[in-house]
Protein backbone atom coordinates (compact mmCIF):
# COMPACT_ATOMS: atom_id res chain seq x y z
CA UNK A 1 0.00 0.00 0.00
CA UNK A 2 1.48 3.35 -1.05
CA UNK A 3 1.48 6.16 1.51
CA UNK A 4 0.57 9.78 0.83
CA UNK A 5 2.67 10.95 3.80
CA UNK A 6 5.56 10.82 4.30
CA UNK A 7 6.98 10.63 0.76
CA UNK A 8 6.84 7.09 -0.61
CA UNK A 9 9.49 7.36 -3.34
CA UNK A 10 9.36 4.51 -5.88
CA UNK A 11 11.92 1.77 -5.23
CA UNK A 12 14.99 2.02 -7.41
CA UNK A 13 14.14 5.38 -8.94
CA UNK A 14 17.01 7.85 -9.22
CA UNK A 15 17.06 10.71 -6.70
CA UNK A 16 18.31 14.17 -7.62
CA UNK A 17 21.15 15.37 -5.41
CA UNK A 18 20.25 18.38 -3.26
CA UNK A 19 22.84 20.62 -4.94
CA UNK A 20 21.38 19.80 -8.35
CA UNK A 21 17.80 20.81 -7.55
CA UNK A 22 16.67 24.07 -9.05
CA UNK A 23 13.86 26.58 -9.18
CA UNK A 24 11.79 27.77 -12.12
CA UNK A 25 10.91 31.46 -12.31
CA UNK A 26 8.46 30.85 -15.14
CA UNK A 27 6.16 28.73 -12.98
CA UNK A 28 4.63 31.36 -10.73
CA UNK A 29 1.24 29.94 -9.78
CA UNK A 30 0.55 29.13 -6.11
CA UNK A 31 0.69 25.68 -4.57
CA UNK A 32 -3.08 25.12 -4.70
CA UNK A 33 -3.30 25.88 -8.42
CA UNK A 34 -0.61 23.36 -9.31
CA UNK A 35 -2.14 20.77 -6.98
CA UNK A 36 -5.55 21.12 -8.61
CA UNK A 37 -4.00 21.00 -12.07
CA UNK A 38 -2.14 17.78 -11.29
CA UNK A 39 -5.30 16.12 -9.98
CA UNK A 40 -7.19 17.28 -13.07
CA UNK A 41 -4.55 15.78 -15.37
CA UNK A 42 -4.70 12.41 -13.58
CA UNK A 43 -8.49 12.45 -13.75
CA UNK A 44 -8.33 13.12 -17.50
CA UNK A 45 -6.52 9.78 -17.75
CA UNK A 46 -9.69 8.23 -16.26
CA UNK A 47 -7.62 7.01 -13.36
CA UNK A 48 -9.21 4.39 -11.15
CA UNK A 49 -7.10 5.31 -8.10
CA UNK A 50 -4.72 8.04 -6.98
CA UNK A 51 -2.11 8.44 -4.24
CA UNK A 52 -0.23 11.75 -4.25
CA UNK A 53 2.79 11.21 -2.01
CA UNK A 54 4.93 14.02 -0.56
CA UNK A 55 6.61 15.02 2.71
CA UNK A 56 3.79 17.48 3.42
CA UNK A 57 1.16 16.69 6.11
CA UNK A 58 -2.29 15.89 4.78
CA UNK A 59 -5.63 17.66 4.84
CA UNK A 60 -8.81 15.81 5.77
CA UNK A 61 -9.19 15.03 2.05
CA UNK A 62 -5.86 13.19 2.14
CA UNK A 63 -4.06 15.82 0.03
CA UNK A 64 -0.92 17.86 0.85
CA UNK A 65 -1.51 21.00 2.90
CA UNK A 66 -0.53 24.38 1.51
CA UNK A 67 2.14 26.39 3.33
CA UNK A 68 4.76 23.68 3.95
CA UNK A 69 8.22 23.54 2.38
CA UNK A 70 9.86 20.27 3.43
CA UNK A 71 13.63 19.74 2.96
CA UNK A 72 12.85 16.90 0.54
CA UNK A 73 10.50 18.36 -2.11
CA UNK A 74 10.03 15.10 -4.01
CA UNK A 75 6.60 14.12 -5.35
CA UNK A 76 5.41 10.67 -6.36
CA UNK A 77 2.04 10.08 -8.04
CA UNK A 78 0.71 6.52 -7.98
CA UNK A 79 -2.41 5.82 -10.03
CA UNK A 80 -4.39 3.06 -11.63
CA UNK A 81 -6.03 3.24 -15.03
CA UNK A 82 -8.19 1.04 -17.15
CA UNK A 83 -6.20 -1.01 -19.62
CA UNK A 84 -6.96 -0.36 -23.26
CA UNK A 85 -6.87 -3.06 -25.89
CA UNK A 86 -3.10 -3.38 -25.82
CA UNK A 87 -1.65 -6.22 -27.87
CA UNK A 88 2.03 -5.32 -27.72
CA UNK A 89 2.67 -8.84 -26.42
CA UNK A 90 2.17 -10.04 -29.99
CA UNK A 91 5.29 -8.19 -31.08
CA UNK A 92 7.31 -9.19 -28.04
CA UNK A 93 6.49 -12.90 -28.37
CA UNK A 94 6.32 -12.86 -32.18
CA UNK A 95 2.84 -14.40 -32.17
CA UNK A 96 0.40 -13.73 -35.01
CA UNK A 97 -3.22 -13.96 -33.82
CA UNK A 98 -6.07 -13.91 -36.39
CA UNK A 99 -8.67 -11.20 -35.84
CA UNK A 100 -11.36 -13.91 -35.54
CA UNK A 101 -9.64 -16.11 -33.02
CA UNK A 102 -11.37 -19.41 -32.15
CA UNK A 103 -11.71 -19.97 -28.38
CA UNK A 104 -11.51 -23.72 -29.02
CA UNK A 105 -7.85 -23.24 -29.91
CA UNK A 106 -7.02 -21.95 -26.43
CA UNK A 107 -4.87 -24.88 -25.29
CA UNK A 108 -2.79 -24.70 -28.45
CA UNK A 109 -2.44 -20.94 -28.13
CA UNK A 110 -1.32 -21.19 -24.50
CA UNK A 111 1.22 -23.85 -25.47
CA UNK A 112 2.53 -21.49 -28.18
CA UNK A 113 2.88 -18.69 -25.62
CA UNK A 114 4.98 -20.93 -23.39
CA UNK A 115 7.02 -22.09 -26.36
CA UNK A 116 7.82 -18.53 -27.45
CA UNK A 117 8.56 -17.49 -23.89
CA UNK A 118 11.09 -20.29 -23.47
CA UNK A 119 12.62 -19.42 -26.83
CA UNK A 120 13.22 -15.78 -25.99
CA UNK A 121 14.16 -16.51 -22.37
CA UNK A 122 17.32 -18.16 -23.64
CA UNK A 123 18.26 -14.81 -25.13
CA UNK A 124 17.06 -12.36 -22.48
CA UNK A 125 17.31 -14.17 -19.12
CA UNK A 126 19.84 -12.35 -16.86
CA UNK A 127 21.36 -15.68 -15.78
CA UNK A 128 22.23 -16.31 -19.41
CA UNK A 129 23.81 -12.91 -19.98
CA UNK A 130 20.59 -11.15 -20.99
CA UNK A 131 19.19 -7.78 -19.98
CA UNK A 132 16.91 -7.62 -16.90
CA UNK A 133 14.46 -4.94 -18.19
CA UNK A 134 14.04 -6.86 -21.46
CA UNK A 135 13.40 -10.07 -19.57
CA UNK A 136 10.85 -8.29 -17.37
CA UNK A 137 9.09 -7.07 -20.52
CA UNK A 138 9.11 -10.65 -21.81
CA UNK A 139 7.52 -11.95 -18.60
CA UNK A 140 4.90 -9.19 -18.76
CA UNK A 141 4.13 -10.08 -22.40
CA UNK A 142 3.70 -13.74 -21.49
CA UNK A 143 1.25 -12.86 -18.70
CA UNK A 144 -0.70 -10.53 -21.00
CA UNK A 145 -0.90 -13.18 -23.72
CA UNK A 146 -2.20 -15.77 -21.27
CA UNK A 147 -4.78 -13.31 -19.97
CA UNK A 148 -5.92 -12.74 -23.56
CA UNK A 149 -6.28 -16.41 -24.44
CA UNK A 150 -7.90 -17.21 -21.09
CA UNK A 151 -10.38 -14.36 -21.50
CA UNK A 152 -9.12 -12.52 -18.40
CA UNK A 153 -9.58 -8.74 -18.31
CA UNK A 154 -7.53 -6.80 -15.81
CA UNK A 155 -8.92 -3.29 -15.41
CA UNK A 156 -6.61 -1.76 -12.79
CA UNK A 157 -2.88 -1.32 -13.35
CA UNK A 158 -0.62 0.63 -11.03
CA UNK A 159 1.71 3.25 -12.44
CA UNK A 160 3.98 5.86 -10.89
CA UNK A 161 5.41 9.20 -11.98
CA UNK A 162 7.89 10.88 -9.64
CA UNK A 163 9.94 14.07 -9.70
CA UNK A 164 12.39 15.78 -7.34
CA UNK A 165 14.31 17.86 -9.87
CA UNK A 166 12.97 21.14 -8.48
CA UNK A 167 13.43 22.68 -5.04
CA UNK A 168 9.72 23.09 -4.25
CA UNK A 169 6.91 20.56 -4.03
CA UNK A 170 4.63 22.75 -6.13
CA UNK A 171 7.19 22.83 -8.96
CA UNK A 172 7.63 19.06 -8.94
CA UNK A 173 3.84 18.63 -9.00
CA UNK A 174 3.64 20.91 -12.02
CA UNK A 175 6.44 19.01 -13.79
CA UNK A 176 4.50 15.76 -13.37
CA UNK A 177 1.28 17.39 -14.57
CA UNK A 178 3.04 18.63 -17.71
CA UNK A 179 4.45 15.15 -18.29
CA UNK A 180 0.97 13.62 -18.12
CA UNK A 181 -0.36 16.34 -20.39
CA UNK A 182 2.34 15.59 -22.98
CA UNK A 183 1.63 11.86 -22.81
CA UNK A 184 -2.09 12.44 -23.27
CA UNK A 185 -1.26 14.29 -26.49
CA UNK A 186 -0.19 10.91 -27.90
CA UNK A 187 -3.73 9.65 -27.36
CA UNK A 188 -5.28 12.77 -28.87
CA UNK A 189 -3.26 12.07 -32.02
CA UNK A 190 -5.02 8.71 -32.29
CA UNK A 191 -2.10 6.50 -31.24
CA UNK A 192 -3.63 4.89 -28.14
CA UNK A 193 -1.41 1.80 -28.35
CA UNK A 194 1.64 4.09 -28.23
CA UNK A 195 0.22 5.68 -25.09
CA UNK A 196 -0.07 2.27 -23.45
CA UNK A 197 3.51 1.44 -24.37
CA UNK A 198 4.65 4.77 -22.94
CA UNK A 199 2.84 4.20 -19.66
CA UNK A 200 4.29 0.73 -19.30
CA UNK A 201 7.61 2.43 -18.76
CA UNK A 202 6.16 3.86 -15.53
CA UNK A 203 4.74 0.70 -14.00
CA UNK A 204 5.22 0.90 -10.24
CA UNK A 205 6.35 -2.73 -10.07
CA UNK A 206 9.25 -2.11 -12.46
CA UNK A 207 11.59 0.48 -10.92
CA UNK A 208 14.06 2.26 -13.11
CA UNK A 209 17.74 1.35 -12.93
CA UNK A 210 20.62 3.73 -12.44
CA UNK A 211 22.82 5.61 -10.04
CA UNK A 212 21.95 8.80 -8.21
CA UNK A 213 22.07 11.86 -10.41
Amino acid sequence: MKEAFPLDWPDGWVRTRVQHRRGNNNWKKPFGAYLDNLIDEVERLKATSLVLSTNIPLTLRGLPREGFKPPDPGVAVYFGREQRDDRTWRDVLAINVPEKWNQNDRDGALALVDQQFRKFSKQYHPDKGGDLPLFQALVRARDQAKDFFNGVQRVDHQYVLACDLFNEVRLNMHAIALTIQAMRQIERCGASSMLERAFRGFMAALPAKGESA
